[in-house]
């Protein structure tokens, strides 16, 4: 069986192939068929057909080569090549200019989603500070409350809410006994006094949700429902 071996046309071909797809971002599970597809691209342009490890190993030879080569740099002055374009400009007909374009993109894409992660987890470290706000002032109304509350005390106090600037409250408002309209989002439920208790409870909401964990528990007067990431609170006695 003959080798097949990459001359410097169908290089370009490939990278132009690479540029336009751009098979680093493809979504989860589609990684695999973004490189299927750039190789059956390939194959059709230049006539002769080659896989997806084929293109993947030329790949990373023609990035060995530039790094040995140091023409890295020769990108400094800008990348002008979206993340969302589809043409390759037509100056870059070097290999070396071609392979640091991609290059380029390809380390764009993993520094967004490197900054993607970050926020996430900041985000994450707000609600966690959040949700130890909630439960500390749940423990000082506790500590706080009078041994001579009436049994037949109706008030229903303040809604608690969130602090997290970041908290988008959709200001739904529901009913005792009623199923929760979101299926994940981080509920909020200031009971009314009765028995002497006057309490706040956090609990997290999945999707799917059985029936019964959308029920808010008996007692409840009303709540506010605040969209938020997936998270898990305990239950607060």
């Amino acid at each position: 069986m003959e080798i097949f071996r990459f001359n410097d046309d169908q290089d370009k071909e490939l990278l132009r192939e690479l540029i336009a797809k751009k098979p680093f971002a493809a979504a989860y599970g589609e990684t695999m068929q973004s490189w299927g597809s750039v190789a059956a691209s390939l194959s059709q342009a230049i006539g002769v057909e080659v896989n997806t490890k084929q293109v993947r190993d030329r790949l990373g030879v023609l990035k060995k080569n530039l790094a040995a080569g140091g023409r890295l740099s020769a990108m400094g002055s800008g990348i002008e090549e979206s993340l969302d374009a589809n043409d390759v400009q037509s100056h870059y007909d070097e290999i070396n200019g071609l392979v640091s374009e991609y290059v380029a993109l390809e380390t764009i894409h993993l520094q967004n989603k490197q900054n993607r992660a970050d926020k996430k987890k900041r985000k994450t470290k707000n609600l966690n500070v959040c949700a130890s706000e909630i439960m500390a002032e749940s423990n000082r109304r506790r500590s706080q409350r009078s041994p001579t509350d009436s049994e037949d005390d109706d008030d229903e106090g303040e809604i608690v809410r969130m602090s997290d600037p970041g908290t988008e409250d959709c200001g739904m408002e529901v009913e005792s006994n009623t199923e929760c309209a979101y299926s994940a989002c981080l509920v909020v439920v200031k009971r009314a006094r009765t028995s002497s208790i006057n309490r706040t409870n956090v609990f997290q909401m999945f999707p799917p949700c059985p029936p019964t964990a959308m029920v808010l528990p008996s007692g409840t007067a009303r709540c506010r429902v605040l969209r938020h990431q997936r998270l898990v609170f305990p239950l607060l006695s």
